[in-house]
């Protein structure tokens, strides 16, 4: 009996050493002749920014395909398998992709995990919100009080970008120059294209909306867009009818012409389009369907400038 208790001790023991050491294995190395770094990340936002960085140097599979902002998505077993041999993982960040810290888990300490919207100054959460949500209306995604929607802004991404550079030459010193070359030129790109885009904007008068969705407050900021409210305080949360006739009638007040809503949710705004007369205009809520950043900002802002002219 005392010798099985023993025997069964020591193989605690042994489990418990396993775990401790799978749990803090140094994170992974690069191998330089020539092997890509493997990457995932969540949405293709992140995918888009870090090619533009790693150039021919990385090689990137996003855990999100296509334009949806997916909050509650469940990682399954295809997931789990893709991060098993990935030297980076990134995520959004601001509880935005809270489920892809389940894949970090899985990964057991082996890769470097980057949290991109590290040193971004969020918004709250309803920063265009000027009416108070009623009681009938339900929360479905806190964002822990901060709206995640930062890619907006294109000074924030600027930042993401920044510390995605820092991720790829920590993992690859060699490949520094390289990276920084590759990220120099996507912020100048960037910057142009943003100088560009606020040209157009300033030519418009009046910049009056009103928003369905919480997921623009960055981009109207940036670009000097006067949403007077936004409907929804969170994403993807169910909306009472009081709360909707309460927009209705700021509508009505102040003269909006036009209401936000997403691509990806064309039908939302369409009672308060059909109760004031008001244009919708669907913006992509994170990018386009292939990703690009870029042709995200140019389609949003030129939707924006074609219907408030």
């Amino acid at each position: 009996m005392k010798r099985a208790l023993l025997i069964g001790m020591i193989t605690l023991i042994i489990v418990i050493i396993g775990v401790y050491r799978l749990a803090y294995t140094p994170k992974a190395t690069v191998n330089l002749s020539g092997e890509k770094i493997k990457v995932t990340v969540s949405i293709p936002l992140l995918k888009y920014l870090t090619e533009q960085i790693g150039g021919d140097r990385v090689l990137v599979e996003s855990i999100i395909k296509g334009a949806a902002c997916s909050h509650d998505y469940e990682p399954g077993t295809g997931d789990m398998r893709q991060v098993a041999d990935s030297a980076l993982l990134i995520k959004v960040g601001l509880d935005f992709d809270h489920w892809f810290d389940k894949l970090v888990e899985i990964r057991g300490g082996q890769a470097l995990y980057l949290d991109a919207s590290r040193g971004i100054q969020p918004l709250p959460d309803d920063e265009d919100h000027e009416h108070g949500m009623d009681e009938g209306t339900e929360h479905h995604h806190d964002h822990t009080l901060s709206n995640p929607h930062y890619w907006g802004d294109p000074g924030n991404i600027k930042i993401a970008a920044n510390n995605i550079l820092q991720a790829l030459v920590e993992l690859c010193p060699d490949g520094q120059e390289s990276f920084q070359a590759n990220y120099d030129r996507f912020v100048a790109k960037l910057e142009q294209t943003a100088v560009e885009l606020k040209k157009q904007v300033q030519g418009i008068k009046s910049r009056k909306i009103v928003s369905y969705s919480a997921a623009f407050p960055y981009f109207f900021r940036y670009f000097g867009f006067n949403n007077l409210g936004t409907v929804e305080t969170t994403c993807e949360q169910e909306i009472s009818p009081k709360r909707l006739m309460e927009m209705v009638k700021l509508i009505k007040e102040q003269g909006v012409t036009v209401v936000v809503g997403e691509e990806i949710y064309p039908q939302l705004p369409d009672v308060l389009a059909k109760e004031t007369g008001a244009k919708v205009v669907l913006l992509w809520p994170t990018t386009v369907e292939s990703g690009d950043y870029l042709e995200t900002l140019k389609t949003n802002v030129e939707k924006m400038v074609s219907a408030l002219q």
